[in-house]
């Protein structure tokens, strides 16, 4: 039974909200540290 439930939107890239645009990317992962 799940408590809590997240609808994440997914965006094509040509079509990025201006808000979102504006973060700059990050690489995941943390082998780099």
């Amino acid at each position: 039974i799940a408590l809590a439930e997240y609808e994440v939107p997914a965006y094509p890239a040509d079509r990025l909200p201006p808000e979102l645009a504006a973060i700059p990317p990050v690489k995941p992962g943390s082998r780099n540290i």
